[in-house]
């Protein structure tokens, strides 16, 4: 770690002191192991039990100044955390800042989009707080959460389109979660199944920065992924069964996740439920809405196995390598070849109609290999070709 805004007071100890220091507490140990923990007045007992977070976030401590007490070292160096206007006088907060610095620096020479690395970093943070700890200010997390705001009133604006779009379709007529039958449909709901729970579980146990954890991660994948990958079969109009099953999950996963995100993003969550699911569920106000639950899509067909993952791979490597060449999400596909073991590459037939879609695969198919070995790792190598009139660079 490299540690930030501290200034060394002098070079640090000489091997001769440090071993000196050694052989003195090898000794105490020896006589008398309690003699370890009496680490006097500028090192309070109760903070070793308390572990790293305790000993960083301590408001007096004063490693040096102990040592000097007890005449183990001579004080060579000395780390003082620097006092700035914004309050920063705290070795956690310096620790934290530390830590994204290096985050983002590794990130960067791994060629992470700019998205993808705000997101890694953001959910780093979130990790790091805890209900009775400090965390750090900084401005950046500001604009994190002000584009999670704007990224939820734009994928509600999207899904409110496709709804719209598919009640005006008399082939299509109503629907409801009985109508959801396609494989990435019966994935997805599976992904969330898991979400809701393990959120629900998190908040229960009063930690509230491992749900949003959960939540943001969900939500994200929901935009990346799964709004890419059924918005063709969504405005197709050509099969009423399939689009009925899209719509049906677009609409139950946009209810949950404004339920989900309120504690967090009270205003336009309310302000999304405001324009149907007030009223088509009766309620008013989302804050005044029930909680969700795996068990709201009990009618949905579990689907087993790993297909929302492999989806989810094969949409990413899609990404990352338009991102990669600095062309845009609709730019083409030339050829997609996908190997793997029996299971992943049966996975990928499922859904394959959804992938060249998303993918916009120009070829209109993939190209599947199937591995003798069972548990092969799942191979994507993605080609894009020429840019037709339609797309921008």
């Amino acid at each position: 770690m490299k540690w930030k805004n501290f200034s060394p007071r002098r070079n640090r100890p000489s091997s001769r002191l440090v071993l000196r220091a050694s052989v003195f507490l090898l000794v105490a140990a020896l006589q008398s192991p309690a003699s370890l923990f009496a680490c006097g007045p500028n090192f309070p007992n109760s903070l070793l039990d308390r572990g790293d977070a305790a000993v960083l976030g301590a408001p007096v401590i004063d490693f040096i100044g102990e040592l000097e007490r007890m005449r183990l070292v001579e004080s060579r160096f000395q780390a003082v955390p620097s006092i700035e206007e914004s309050g920063w006088n705290r070795f956690s907060t310096q620790a934290g800042t530390a830590e994204i610095a290096d985050l983002t620096v590794a990130l960067k020479k791994a060629k992470v989009p700019n998205d993808e690395l705000e997101r890694i970093c953001r959910a780093h943070q979130v990790a790091r707080a805890k209900l009775g700890q400090d965390t750090m200010y900084d401005e950046n997390v500001f604009k994190v959460g002000h584009r999670l705001a704007t990224k939820l009133f734009n994928a509600s604006k999207f899904t409110m389109i496709q709804l719209d779009g598919a009640a005006g379709d008399s082939a299509v007529g109503t629907w409801s979660l009985s109508d959801v039958a396609e494989p990435a449909d019966l994935a997805w709901i599976g992904y969330m199944r898991t979400t809701i729970d393990s959120a629900t579980a998190e908040f229960e146990s009063y930690d509230y920065a491992g749900a949003f954890l959960l939540i943001e991660t969900a939500f994200w994948d929901f935009c990346d992924n799964y709004l890419e990958l059924v918005k063709g079969r969504a405005y197709s109009a050509g099969h009423p069964a399939a689009r009925k099953s899209a719509v049906a999950t677009l609409e139950w996963s946009l209810k949950t996740f404004v339920r989900l995100l309120a504690p967090f993003l009270p205003y336009i969550t309310e302000e999304v439920w405001s324009w149907h699911f007030a009223s088509a569920e009766s309620r008013p106000s989302v804050h005044a809405a029930s909680w969700p639950t795996s068990g709201e899509v009990r009618a949905v067909p579990e689907e087993l196995g790993d297909l929302w993952k492999v989806v989810k791979s094969i949409l990413d490597k899609i990404r990352a390598e338009k991102a990669a060449q600095k062309r845009s999400v609709k730019w083409p596909v030339q050829s997609l070849s996908v190997i793997g073991s029996k299971k992943d590459i049966d996975a990928v037939r499922r859904v394959h109609d959804d992938l060249v879609l998303a993918g916009n695969i120009s070829v209109g198919r993939i190209d599947l290999q199937e591995q003798a070995a069972g548990d092969a790792p799942l191979e994507v190598h993605v080609e894009l070709g020429a840019a037709d009139k339609s797309v921008a660079a």
